[in-house]
């Protein structure tokens, strides 16, 4: 098998798991060494060491049975983590409300805060100053193809 098709057929799995369920499947990604990692999370709250146990379960017989990776291969599961950007669209929707750092094709790099998600793109109120210690915002519009990578802004406080 390639590992296109290893990747394809994981989706699957993964997908078929969790339908009917607010998880979704971020990223699959394949390494040397038969290392397979899933990123996934979850559409109202942080996904949990629990449901990634769960679905590293679910899958491991799948793995075996199927062949899909070698005898001592490395499968980890977890949630995409703070500083990934953003893959899918699911993740857009939960980061509704976040401070953003957006990279733009056209070699712009921004920060401002999500405010809404469509089918072609995304709402931002984009960071133009500051006034007396308040934040100065413009809004912009920015369509999927524009957009190079998306982060959310970590802030401490």
């Amino acid at each position: 098998m390639t590992s296109e098709s290893i990747k394809e057929r994981l989706t699957e799995l993964v997908n078929a798991y969790f339908e009917g369920t607010e998880f979704f499947l971020v990223d699959i990604s394949l390494s040397v060494g038969d290392k397979i990692q899933i990123y996934a999370d979850h559409k109202e709250r942080n996904i949990q060491i629990d449901d990634c146990v769960s679905l590293s379960r679910h899958l491991e017989s799948y793995i075996e049975e199927e062949g899909l990776a070698g005898e001592k291969y490395n499968l980890e599961v977890s949630s995409p983590g703070m500083g990934n950007p953003l893959k899918v669209k699911a993740q857009y929707v939960k980061s509704i409300g976040r401070m953003m750092q957006i990279w733009t094709n056209d070699n712009r790099h921004f920060k401002g805060i999500l405010k809404a998600v469509n089918a072609d793109g995304i709402e931002v109120d984009v960071v133009v100053g500051k006034h007396k210690k308040q934040l100065k915002y413009e809004a912009a519009s920015l369509k999927f193809e524009e957009i190079l990578k998306i982060k959310k802004e970590i802030t401490f406080k």
